[in-house]
């Protein structure tokens, strides 16, 4: 057997267009326009931006009518997309080696639902200036952000939770690190200073 696993492999996410509408608190999706553009968005960016996604209806619906299809049985409850954001979040901060230890015992909805999944929508192998490259194609949100975390895997990243006490997120480790982005780590600053403990929502609001 060769060794595959020295081939550069190119993670392509080409978006599936549909038409997202809310109601009463469901997320509906539609079949988009056939014949249109289906753009291609970068997986980590889409990763980062539905992690970070602030919990709201609005919120949630701009990403999606940027993203296309999800892989969500439509329609959804808005709180089916926050259980998979929590989901995602403990699957990448588990880590390679422990993220099958919580696929068995988890009761989070998403992580359930895991093994059902089928990921990839394409592998091909190619040849450029004589060397092999493959690309990995995928055309759901969902199915994007998994394989960018399985992409991390297998370079060997690992992912910690924010410093902050009262933030959800967490980030890919690096030495001297310790907030995921530099708001978190001014509000944590500024509460250590004041005294502040981290349920004071008013200190939150006022510098956001």
């Amino acid at each position: 057997m060769g060794d595959l696993h020295r081939i550069p492999v190119l993670l392509r996410f080409t978006t599936t267009p549909r038409q997202w509408r809310l109601e009463k608190g469901f997320l509906r999706a539609e079949l988009g326009s056939f014949g249109r553009p289906r753009p291609q968005l970068d997986p980590w960016e889409v990763r980062e931006e539905f992690l970070n996604l602030e919990r709201t209806p609005g919120k949630l619906l701009k990403f999606l009518k940027k993203t296309g299809a999800f892989n969500v049985v439509s329609p959804a409850d808005v709180r089916t997309y926050w259980s998979y954001q929590d989901g995602l979040r403990t699957m990448r901060r588990a880590g390679a080696e422990g993220w099958r230890n919580i696929l068995a015992r988890s009761t989070n909805r998403f992580i359930a639902e895991l093994p059902k999944l089928k990921l990839l929508s394409g592998f091909d192998v190619k040849y450029f200036r004589g060397l092999p490259q493959a690309t990995v194609d995928v055309n759901a949100t969902l199915h994007a952000i998994l394989a960018s975390i399985l992409f991390d895997f297998i370079q060997g990243s690992t992912f910690v939770p924010c410093a902050r006490e009262d933030c959800p997120n967490d980030f890919k480790a690096k030495r001297g690190k310790q907030y995921c982005k530099q708001y978190c780590a001014h509000l944590a600053s500024l509460r250590r200073r004041r005294g502040t403990p981290p349920n004071q929502p008013d200190l939150s609001r006022s510098y956001r």
